[in-house]
């Protein structure tokens, strides 16, 4: 089985019965071709960033759900979503799932021993390096000085 999600934005202007007799017709078609769903996030009524068949807010739903490889389900679902004019956008798409960093808690954390200068690295910075860690001018060239700055001078009135 592969794990797809499918988001659906209804028209905004349906009453909340009438939205969720949509979301149990899209379940019935899922189940109705061999799919199993997973889990339902209701998102609500969001403003949408633009208008979509002249309406500002849509409802989102997702849908999680698992179907067998090649099942015409996917077909099915995507025709339905497009002949039904209650639901003003919708797309199906593979979930994929992420690995999240496990963070240890602070207690169990061994205390760090004492570091040197030497041994911590020093940080990934876009700036500049210190003017320590830069190299010497040649003996030909001089640095700049204040004596041998130019300084131009402006007559106040």
């Amino acid at each position: 089985m592969i794990n797809y999600e499918c988001v659906i934005v209804f028209d905004g202007l349906l009453p909340d019965e009438e939205i969720k007799a949509q979301q149990e017709k899209i379940q019935e078609i899922i189940i109705k071709d061999g799919g199993q769903i997973n889990r339902i996030d209701v998102w609500g009524k969001k403003h949408l960033c633009f208008e979509i068949k002249h309406r500002r807010e849509g409802f989102y739903t997702v849908f999680y759900f698992s179907a067998p490889k090649g099942a015409k389900l996917l077909k099915e679902l995507d025709y339905s979503c497009r002949i039904e004019e209650k639901i003003l956008r919708h797309m199906i798409c593979h979930e994929i799932k992420t690995k999240t960093a496990e963070v240890a808690p602070a207690a169990s954390a061994p205390a760090p021993a004492e570091q040197t200068a030497e041994s911590v690295p020093a940080p990934a910075t876009d700036e500049p390096a210190l003017a320590a860690e830069q190299p010497a001018p040649a003996a030909d060239e001089t640095a700049p000085t204040a004596e041998n700055t130019p300084v131009e001078t402006t007559p106040v009135a």
